[in-house]
């Protein structure tokens, strides 16, 4: 959280992300901390550029994860803090702007 990894602020999810695609993961991993995959650019471009040998997947697909044994898709799962993470300096404007506000 906050100004990760150089100077990160510890946030106790108690939530183990994994996954044998690395776009997806990702993916996952932003809609857990309460982030917008399509607002952060490494994301949403990984699933253009990672391409394992066939690509499978595109960045508006759903992902199919396991959550404490339920099989859900990304876009219902909700941040595990019960409220979005504290994203990096750099991106609270772009993340603001995407979402619309000001």
């Amino acid at each position: 959280e906050r100004d990760g990894p150089l100077d990160p602020r510890a946030a106790d999810a108690g939530t183990l992300v994994f996954g044998d695609d690395v776009a997806a993961t990702d993916k996952v991993a932003c809609r857990l901390m309460g982030f917008d995959p399509a607002a952060i650019p490494l994301v949403r471009e990984s699933f253009r550029t990672m391409r394992w040998p066939v690509a499978t997947r595109d960045a508006d697909d759903d992902i199919e994860c396991v959550l404490d044994g339920a099989a859900v898709v990304d876009r219902e799962l909700e941040p595990v803090l019960g409220r979005p993470f504290q994203p990096p300096a750099g991106w609270r404007d772009h993340l603001r702007r995407r979402r619309g506000g000001r």
